[in-house]
């Protein structure tokens, strides 16, 4: 909504950002991400980089993690995202899809699960 931002209510949450501050975002470091796109906690994707060549994003079975085996990418439905943007584990992203009517995309502070702002 206008008078909150993404990221106000934590990492992915919409809310009221404190005194007009600024969302935060997070890093891919502090997210403990090696590659393929993620979020920042604020309503953005950022890039965690390329793996090495003979090398997938998610190839070793873990998620933003560079690896040698093949990757199979997780879908929303897998991660339990309702909403919003998230990583497939394989270097790419997958958009979710968009709240049913009044509910938001991470609203009862959980991220990307639709629900009326607490």
């Amino acid at each position: 909504p206008p008078v909150q931002a993404s990221g106000g209510g934590g990492p992915g949450k919409c809310g009221a950002l404190p005194d007009g501050g600024v969302c935060t975002p997070v890093s891919c470091q502090q997210q403990g991400l090696s590659c393929g796109p993620a979020g920042d906690g604020c309503g953005n994707t950022i890039d965690c980089g390329a793996c090495p060549m003979g090398q997938t994003c998610g190839g070793g079975g873990q998620p933003g993690m560079c690896g040698s085996n093949s990757c199979v990418p997780r879908t929303c439905m897998e991660q339990g995202a309702q909403c919003g943007w998230i990583g497939d584990g394989c270097g790419g992203a997958v958009f979710c899809g968009d709240c049913p009517g009044s509910q938001v995309c991470g609203g009862g502070n959980q991220p990307n699960i639709c629900a009326l702002i607490m």
